[in-house]
Parts: C-alpha cells; sequence; structure tokens
C-alpha cells in the first residue's frame, strides 16, 4: 500500500510539473511585458538601462536609468493623434536640417563625426514657437509626467526621416539660454510614432555607447537617455518616413555660490566624505608652517 501511495504521488507530481512549467513560463512573460532590466554599457563601464511600460514607470525609474525603453508611452489614441498631426502639417511648416552633402569617406567616419561634428537630413518642427502652442501644450503633460523634476524645461520638437534621412554620431551636449541663464542637456528622448516598420526600412537608433546596439522604431515607443551619450539614426530606406516626437531635458546651470552650497548640502548627509577634505588641509597647514627642507645640511653646534 505504502509502495502504491508512494507511485500515485509520483504521478500526480510528473503530471504536475508541465502545468507548473507554463505558470512559470506565464508569470515570466508577465514580468518582461511590463518591464525588466537589460544589461548595457556607459562611458565602459556596466550601466543602468531598464524596458518598462508605461503605467507602471515612475519619474524616479526612468531618471535614474543611464538608457531606457518606455512601451505603450501614451495611451493609443493620443499618439495615433499625434501622428495626425505630423502628417498633417504643411510642407512649409517643416525645416530641412541638413549639412554638407555626405562625402563617401567620412560621412559615416564614427572618428571623424565625433572630432568634427555630426553630419544630418532631415526635417524638424520646433514646438516652442508660438504658433504650435496648442500642439505643444497637448504633448507636454505626456512627457513631463515621466521626464520632468522640478526647475527642468522641456523642449519639445517634431522629426521626420524621409527616404535617406539619418544623423551620424552625436552625443546629445549643448546649452541653451533660457530667460538669460544657461540651461545644461541632462536628457534626451525620441518617441516614434510609425506602426509598421523593419529592420530593412533603417531608421534604427544606434546606441553607440552600449556595442551599437540597434532599437528598431515601434509604435508609441519611448527611447531615453542621460547625456552626454552617443547615438546615430541610420538611413531611411524605400520611400518610407519615420516620424518622431523627439526633446530634450534642461537644467540651469548652477552658479559658484549653488555649486558651493549643494556641496555643503550632500556632504553634510555623509560626513565620512568630508574625510579626505580635513586630511588634505591639516597637510597643507602642516606644510605651509613647517615646510619640509629636502637636502638641506644638518647646522654646526
Amino acid at each position: 500500500k505504502r509502495r502504491d501511495r508512494e507511485e500515485g504521488m509520483r504521478r500526480v507530481w510528473l503530471a504536475a510539473l508541465p502545468v507548473l512549467a507554463l505558470v512559470v513560463a506565464a508569470v515570466d512573460g508577465t514580468r518582461r511585458e511590463e518591464g525588466y532590466a537589460f544589461d548595457c554599457q556607459t562611458n565602459g563601464q556596466k550601466g543602468k538601462c531598464a524596458q518598462i511600460r508605461s503605467d507602471i514607470a515612475t519619474p524616479d525609474l526612468v531618471n535614474m536609468l543611464d538608457f531606457g525603453v518606455v512601451t505603450q508611452f501614451m495611451p493609443e489614441t493620443a499618439a495615433a493623434e499625434v501622428l495626425d498631426d505630423i502628417k498633417g502639417l504643411d510642407a512649409s511648416e517643416w525645416n530641412r536640417v541638413m549639412t554638407e552633402e555626405p562625402e563617401d569617406t567620412y560621412a559615416f567616419d564614427r572618428n571623424k563625426r565625433r572630432k568634427y561634428g555630426p553630419q544630418m537630413d532631415y526635417k524638424m518642427v520646433d514646438l516652442q514657437q508660438d504658433f504650435f502652442s496648442d500642439l505643444r501644450e497637448r504633448m507636454l503633460p505626456h512627457f513631463s509626467r515621466l521626464l520632468q523634476q522640478p526647475g527642468d524645461e522641456i523642449r519639445l520638437f517634431l522629426g521626420k526621416y524621409q527616404s535617406g534621412g539619418y544623423i551620424t554620431s552625436h552625443n546629445g551636449e549643448k546649452a541653451a539660454t533660457i530667460n538669460g541663464k544657461t540651461h545644461d542637456r541632462q536628457r534626451g528622448f525620441v518617441l516614434f510614432l510609425n506602426r509598421q516598420w523593419d529592420d530593412e526600412d533603417g531608421g534604427l537608433l544606434i546606441d553607440e555607447d552600449d556595442a551599437d546596439t540597434a532599437y528598431t522604431p515601434k509604435f508609441n515607443t519611448l527611447v531615453h537617455y542621460r547625456i552626454p551619450r552617443w547615438q546615430s539614426i541610420t538611413p531611411v530606406k524605400g520611400k518610407k518616413t519615420l516620424a518622431v516626437v523627439y526633446g530634450f531635458i534642461l537644467r540651469k546651470r548652477p552658479s559658484i555660490q549653488e555649486r558651493l552650497q549643494m556641496f555643503v548640502r550632500e556632504t553634510s548627509k555623509k560626513p565620512a566624505a568630508m574625510m579626505p577634505f580635513v586630511l588634505m588641509a591639516i597637510i597643507s597647514v602642516r606644510l605651509y608652517f613647517f615646510p619640509i627642507e629636502f637636502g638641506s645640511k644638518k647646522k654646526e653646534e
């Protein structure tokens, strides 16, 4: 009887294993759909990167990442409306951003581009202009909800890459003057709005800091990154047009007095961090009043 009971239990466990495997797979699949971290490189070191769904993302999580992907960034109807707005703009409202014609030898030479500046060819609309204020105000809450920190400024642009459109290696670093104050870019972001897009269509975002990892444009998906970060957009192929909303988070550059206050505030939270500076101050005072004489001869008595 004991043997029969053990055999029965063994059969129950064997029958339950496939079910347990399916449950584990389903849970793991749900977790990956909602959000997961992935390995990436930042300045040659391991970075903090993740993909996460918009409805479970938080500003603190987004801003701690070096590079991230947010799926289902805004309600699908809102994303569709933005795409319709882009398609509805008159051709005269777009400004073409183009450097000189790309040279066969140096256009996509990464070292050359990083030294002499990027080359590009795409069209853009600056949503900071008063004429586009309504469109900007409708879009701004979706971006400020996750990306904006207190005191930050957001700059929004529409972009479209038509056949052959591209931008070579660039890291996003650039200062801007707002109300007479210098602001530095903290984060950059690109919201892709094309519903049907394959790798063969080009227009891939290349994360050059992470071993040239390529990101294929997907509808209503936001890619965001800490600046500086080297990246590029590959040339669009065929007759397709890549539609995006892109922009930057800017923060006022602190004055010398503000930097000193920040230093005191941060070090007061961790007094141990002040020890190296205290030791250096003691050594400096000691050397100033009691300098060390090298090669001096002993005074005769």
